[in-house]
This record gives C-alpha cells, structure tokens and sequence, in this order.
C-alpha cells in the first residue's frame, strides 16, 4: 500500500483454535480512499462497511474489530 508512516499497534492476543495456537499483533492505519489498492497477493476480498453496522464476524475478526473501536 506505500505506507509512509508507521501503523499503530491496538495490541495482541493469542488464539487458540483449530488445534493450533497463533499471537495475533492488531494495528491501525488510517488512509485515504484514494490511495487504498489491493494487489491479491495477500487479501483475496476487501469491502467498505459502516463502523456501526459491521458484517457477521468470526470470533477472531470479532475480537479485532473490538481492539479497533
């Protein structure tokens, strides 16, 4: 994405599901519309959603999404 600045750490926390244990670091960039492109190598889908009504969420994104707001 050509970030310029650094992302702000929210925090982490450890997941244990699917028989595996995983340390997910949470971060906040804010960008402009304009500036935003996905390039597929890593993110399959991205959407735009209202912070105050947000799709139906995994209990990992869910947990993320709070971290966030």
């Amino acid at each position: 994405m050509g970030l310029s600045d650094s992302p702000i750490l929210l925090g982490s926390f450890v997941s244990r599901i699917y028989g595996k244990e995983d340390t997910i670091y949470v971060y906040k960039k804010e960008i402009n519309a304009k500036d935003f492109n996905i390039t597929n190598l890593e993110i399959q889908e991205a959407k735009w959603f209202s912070i105050n009504n947000p799709p139906v969420l995994g209990p990992i994104n869910k947990k993320i999404f709070e971290m966030y707001k």
